[in-house]
């Protein structure tokens, strides 16, 4: 009896030798995932933070490619305003792009999706608007220069509506291109005299607000 149950009882030693191994292994797998989470969890962390590094340097470049922009379209309406009309779409275009992606560099993550959408459709209807005003030039009912004008307006306006919800630069170049529309109409002859002092003052407040943004992340 004890000779029969012999192959047995061998046969359990043997498939307890073999499955002994395993335990370390499995130890081993589980380790080198944890490992493999810690590290893409380390990697995703340090991608958002690095996203939003420096948020005063692309609030200062943005700021100041809008106001440059802005200054370039005061000459071009002052010198070829028939062309002006189309640098308005390109300024339009490039302004939306230039909120959008401040918003993709600085924005809380909990509302990183829900500023996003804000944006996009936020410009969307300017550029609907300016698409009516290019079917109103079509139609003969305004001038290429008029419709310059208006889109300025409706430029200088959808700035100062972005500033109010992400940053108050954006609002004092909308005030800025709404006093060159402004100017346009009341002092024509004496707008470049009039407004090359307005922008020189907005560039200091656009670096003194970002210098002062930049001491502040220094000090935390």
């Amino acid at each position: 009896m004890g000779v029969g149950l012999a192959p047995a009882h061998l046969f359990h030693e043997r498939a307890a030798a073999r499955a002994t191994p395993t335990k370390p292994l499995l130890n081993s797998l589980y380790s080198t995932a944890l490992q493999l989470t810690c590290r893409t969890r380390s990697s995703t962390v340090f991608a958002m933070e690095a996203r939003s590094h420096n948020p005063w340097k692309a609030r200062l470049t943005i700021g100041l490619i809008m106001l440059g922009m802005a200054l370039i379209s005061l000459i071009i309406l002052q010198m070829h305003a028939a062309i002006y009309w189309f640098f308005c779409w390109a300024m339009a275009i490039i302004d939306a792009i230039l909120c959008i992606g401040w918003v993709m560099s600085s924005r809380n993550r909990h509302h990183y999706r829900a500023g996003i959408l804000q944006q996009i459709f936020h410009w969307l209807g300017l550029i609907a608007v300016m698409y009516l005003l290019a079917l109103l030039i079509d139609r003969g009912t305004v001038t290429q220069t008029e419709a310059g004008l208006f889109a300025l307006t409706l430029l200088a306006f959808t700035l100062y509506l972005a500033g109010l919800y992400t940053d108050v630069i954006f609002t004092v170049i909308g005030i800025t291109m709404g006093l060159m529309a402004a100017g346009m109409i009341l002092v024509p002859s004496y707008l470049l005299l009039v407004m090359v002092p307005v922008f020189v003052i907005v560039g200091f407040f656009i670096v003194g607000t970002t210098n002062r943004q930049r001491k502040g992340d220094k000090k935390k």
